[in-house]
């Protein structure tokens, strides 16, 4: 099973015969970040933690002092990462976890292995077998956070990564893992405007950039442009083997990524859909590409 996200719903689905089955339908917007958990909760940070069962019914809403911004699990053990609260006296990351087999739904804080400054936050969480990597960045230096997950609700650290700067105000959008790559989409901004961030690790390295200047960026704010993403922006990712697919403005690409790492190397993919929001792998490694309405498989 699997999420779809749409503008005013979040769909549950599985693929059966090629064809995209939905099964149930929760009333969370698109802008939530929302996972399935064993199987048997959905659990979507959106004003809050909410917990529902598979059946779309409300099991809790924890109302927390700390602003979690990204969520994985693993069995029964949900993880969260972000912020500190603002008016806090420490404004910093936090990584925590709910284990669902126990029905207070605690949350527990994990301790992060370096003494980070004010401003910082965990920006995603990426999981692969029994490995947990926590993205840490916004100020420099940035870190990749390895845990041993083996036992879920006893994740022990492990290794300590720096990450490459790629400019000012460094922050992570969003990452993919799999056996052979690991892929993180960053935006920096500047007084000279703003710049998106491929960097991409694995069997080889390599990084796609792509820069807009401030008067771009005032232009679209202000301007007559209805389309929601910049045309010539990185708004997505996904990594389907040894392919990535990039989401640029509401047009999908890709790059095979045992070839030369360039962006005159990006390939556009059909679609039938006009407007590309999100990319979506499924746990069949499939991909689905989504609007703010419609959807549709596209590998």
């Amino acid at each position: 099973m699997f999420l779809i996200p749409l503008k005013y719903q979040c769909l549950l689905c599985a693929v059966e015969n090629d064809e995209i089955k939905i099964i149930q339908r929760f009333p969370i917007p698109a802008q939530s970040r929302t996972i399935i958990v064993n199987n048997t909760y959905i659990v979507s940070l959106f004003e809050g933690i909410s917990i529902f069962d598979l059946q779309g019914s409300l099991l809790k809403n924890i109302k927390c002092d700390v602003m979690p911004t990204c969520i994985h699990s693993k069995g029964p053990v949900v993880y969260l990462g972000g912020q500190s609260d603002k008016e806090g006296p420490s404004f910093t990351e936090f990584f925590s976890m709910i284990n669902l087999e126990s029905r207070d739904y605690a949350i527990k804080t994990i301790d992060i292995p370096i003494s980070m400054g004010y401003g910082k936050a965990i920006d995603d969480i990426l999981i692969l077998g029994n490995r947990l990597i926590l993205v840490d960045n916004l100020i420099y230096p940035k870190y990749l956070f390895e845990y041993d997950i083996s036992i879920p609700n006893n994740p022990i650290h492990i290794k300590t990564n720096e990450l490459e700067n790629n400019g000012t105000y460094e922050h992570i959008v969003r990452g993919d893992i799999n056996e052979r790559w690991m892929v993180l989409l960053s935006a920096t901004f500047g007084m000279g405007g703003a710049s998106d961030h491929i960097t991409i690790a694995g069997k080889k390295k390599g990084i796609l950039s792509i820069h807009r200047n401030t008067f771009e960026i005032l232009e679209y704010r202000f301007g007559k442009s209805a389309l929601k993403f910049m045309p010539n922006a990185f708004n997505d990712i996904c990594l389907i083997n040894d392919i990535l697919y990039v989401l640029m403005g509401v047009k999908m690409y890709r790059i095979n990524l045992n070839g030369r790492i360039s962006k005159s190397k990006l390939e556009p993919v059909k679609s039938r859909l006009r407007s590309i929001k999100k990319l979506i792998k499924t746990p069949c490694n499939r991909l689905i590409a989504v609007s703010d309405q419609r959807f549709e498989c596209v590998v």
